[in-house]
């Protein structure tokens, strides 16, 4: 019996090392936070199948998302945008439904993922920004933020745009912190991104062109 348990606790410390270095690792912190922020959105999307909102009712796209879905649908059946401007999400949806068909499900699968990813991005701008407790606090409160869930059956544009903007601003982060310009190049296509989905960053062109006139280095 005390042979089998010295044999254990060689096992035992791996396990814990282990556990202790992956805890460490901000990637797979934020790749844990992506998946509770995916896994919230599931539980709400099951939870409320026929949410009613400004832009859904009963899962169908009203008032402005009937106009971003309607263009997806008009593209995917090779019709053209139309009419319609800040037209990123119509492009990514008509993507999808040339391969899925139309589907407003897709919008709703679309914005769990997209929800997701903005979540680990966050942490991971709290963490290059400021330190570790703050990126947590920062992700778990989008995570559990009711005003991000009852978007999720929406086809709106906040989402996607939202999601383009973090990771611009994660971007340049690591431009500054880095003395590199490659993720400044990154951060700026996705901050052009983003105003192509909501143009409500487009203020901070003007800052982003200020840090890459006078970065450092």
């Amino acid at each position: 019996m005390q042979s089998l348990t010295r044999k254990s606790l060689p096992t035992s410390s791996w396990l814990l090392a282990s556990v202790r270095s992956l805890a460490q690792s901000d990637i797979i912190v934020a790749l844990l936070i992506s998946l509770a922020g995916g896994a919230a959105r599931v539980h709400f999307a099951f939870t409320h199948p026929h949410f009613n909102n400004l832009f859904a009712v009963r899962g169908v796209p009203y008032s402005d998302a009937s106009f971003w879905t309607g263009a997806a649908i008009s593209l995917a059946e090779g019709n053209g945008l139309g009419e319609v401007f800040r037209p990123l999400l119509s492009l990514v949806l008509a993507f999808v439904y040339t391969w899925t068909g139309t589907s407003f499900g897709a919008i709703t699968v679309l914005n769990i993922l997209v929800g997701a990813i903005t979540s680990g991005l966050i942490f991971l701008v709290g963490r290059v920004a400021f330190n570790r407790f703050i990126a947590t606090a920062a992700a778990g409160f989008f995570v559990l933020d009711p005003s991000q869930l009852v978007q999720i059956p929406q086809a709106t544009t906040e989402p996607l745009g939202l999601m383009f903007f973090v990771l611009s601003v994660y971007a340049l982060c690591l431009a500054s912190e880095r003395s590199r310009n490659r993720p400044a190049f990154l951060g700026g296509i996705c901050l052009g991104l983003s105003n192509l989905a909501r143009p409500l960053t487009l203020f901070c062109a003007s800052f982003y062109a200020l840090h890459w006139r006078y970065r450092p280095g």
